[in-house]
């Protein structure tokens, strides 16, 4: 929450929020720090569904993964920041989960939790989602 807080939130959303982390590599990270730019319904790995993890080193651990399968590339963590009425009706909805991780990095443990957030939540997170970058 202080990242968030550093980072502006405040100025943009008003009472409690939840923050979800995303590792992804520089190129992805500048898209998605446009508001969300790049997300898609048929885009990305997973068919649309975008993956978060709670836990700010984890989600490290798979911006370096990411980073090393493009040359050149370098790791960035993306936060999104998303007032908590709006994370809770998503979740009601079923448009946002939590389950383990399959097929984690090297070193990240596969009953880590991570956060998916369905392809049809994406919108709800371009219009209320705060996106900025995670510096550790």
């Amino acid at each position: 929450m202080l990242r968030a807080r550093e980072a502006g939130v405040q100025e943009e959303i008003e009472g409690e929020i939840e923050v979800f982390l995303h590792g992804t590599t520089r190129r992805s990270a500048d898209r998605l720090l446009d508001q969300g730019d790049s997300l898609s319904s048929t885009g990305g790995n997973h068919g649309g569904a975008l993956h978060t993890i709670p836990d700010a080193n984890v989600a490290l651990e798979f911006a370096k993964r990411s980073a090393t399968q493009v040359p050149g590339e370098t790791p960035v963590v993306v936060a999104i920041a998303l007032p908590k009425k709006i994370a809770d009706s998503l979740r009601n909805r079923r448009l946002l989960y939590s389950t383990a991780i399959s097929g984690p990095p090297q070193g990240v443990r596969d009953f880590t939790p991570q956060h998916i957030f369905d392809r049809n939540a994406l919108d709800t997170l371009k219009q209320h989602g705060f996106f900025f970058e995670y510096k550790p």
